[in-house]
């Protein structure tokens, strides 16, 4: 669904700046629906993000809280899950009011309510995930650079 994603996105954005440039003219919407292209591919990068690990986080304080280890790592994903848990909330708050609303995207027309449920999926599902990671620690990707202090 990322790749479809990003290949819409590119494929409207550079057919229309082709467009421009052979006809003197773009294509209606293109930009839009690149911008949508974006959410989608930004929202499901979050989730393929975190499954892999490789998600920003800090690392500051990893060898101060080497004792600490498992209880800071269950700390470490419950927080995040808890962040996640909060934003796909108000995401969801947003979406629904959209909806109720009927609000549109301002040149296609097109409900903006389904691309805002991609933010909310996005953060659901990266919550759920550090959920049960923060439970099942040994199911926790650590990416390559990182020991594995479990």
């Amino acid at each position: 669904m990322c790749f479809i994603a990003f290949v819409v996105m590119a494929g409207a954005l550079m057919g229309d700046v082709l467009s421009r440039e052979i006809t003197g003219s773009g294509w209606f919407g293109a930009p839009q629906v690149g911008v949508v292209g974006m959410i989608v591919v930004a929202y499901i990068g979050i989730a393929l993000a975190s499954a892999n690990g490789s998600h920003f986080r800090p690392r500051f304080a990893d060898n101060i809280l080497i004792k600490w280890d498992n209880a800071a790592n269950r700390i470490s994903e419950f927080g995040f899950a808890l962040f996640c848990f909060f934003v796909a909330f108000i995401a969801f708050s947003v979406t629904k009011e959209s909806f109720e609303l009927q609000d549109v995207t301002a040149v296609l027309r097109w409900p903006i309510w389904p691309i805002q449920s991609v933010i909310v999926l996005g953060f659901t599902l990266v919550a759920i995930r550090h959920t049960i990671y923060g439970i099942f620690l040994e199911l926790r990707p650590i990416p390559p650079e990182t020991p594995r202090n479990n």
